[in-house]
């Protein structure tokens, strides 16, 4: 299916799921796919790699105020919760997904699976909601593998409507600013991070330490995982 047919279905069907809403809770641990758990795993690797003492080192308010943006189904909200706990650090955490009516593994939503992760955290919040319409200032922002080109927005069933790169850096500094805050940024290939790379300079972010985090022969996600921390411009 070529771009432009594809563009179209991506549009019906994202306007379907968002106005003829399904919802199943999760209540057990059975009900969550292993590939969930791997993925945490994975992540947490991802993490390890950046100096969070250092990086935390210059937040002495509680409890820090954490963002997920385009969080998917927010798995990877409490292995965030767990790493700040881990150091001493009371955190809210917001998971905020555009795409939250999206039908998963066993009848679950997104949203389903994001309430129950929500509620596997100290304070953890799952927001069915375009991040462009969040205004709550932040310490830490999430911002994993964001789209910022057509193709994988497209391959991931969402609709060009929902394309806005520059709007969502923009958006995420100004959350950011007045806290001193810092965003944790990762991109799934060399050409997507020197995009986003762009995009965030255009943002006023200032860009930090970099890291790579590189998948074994068994991991879920088979791509590298590029990261950088980067401050808003008042931590520069």
């Amino acid at each position: 299916m070529n771009n432009a047919l594809l563009a179209i279905k991506n549009s019906f069907d994202f306007f379907i799921r968002n106005h003829f809403r399904f919802s199943r809770a999760v209540t057990w641990p059975h009900q969550i796919p292993e590939r969930d758990r791997k993925i945490q795993i994975e992540f947490q690797e991802f993490l390890e790699l950046f100096p969070w003492e250092d990086i935390l080192k210059n937040f002495t308010k509680s409890p820090l105020v954490v963002t997920d943006i385009g969080a998917r189904n927010f798995v990877f909200g409490p292995v965030l919760d767990r790493l700040l706990e881990k150091m001493g650090r009371e955190a809210v955490i917001h998971g905020i997904e555009i795409d939250s009516h999206r039908m998963l593994w066993g009848f679950h939503s997104r949203k389903d699976y994001g309430d129950y992760y929500a509620s596997k955290m100290r304070l953890g919040f799952f927001h069915a909601l375009d991040f462009l319409k969040w205004n709550r200032p932040t310490d830490i922002a999430l911002l994993l593998n964001p789209f910022v080109s057509a193709d994988p927005l497209l391959s991931w069933g969402l609709p060009l409507s929902t394309l806005k790169p520059q709007e969502i850096f923009h958006h995420a500094m100004k959350t950011l600013k007045d806290q001193k805050g810092i965003m944790i940024l990762s991109c799934p290939s060399p050409e997507e991070l020197e995009i986003s790379k762009e995009l965030a300079k255009k943002a006023g972010f200032v860009a930090g330490l970099q890291v790579k985090w590189s998948p074994k022969e068994n991991s879920v996600q088979q791509k590298p995982r590029y990261g950088i921390v980067y401050y808003s411009e008042l931590c520069s």
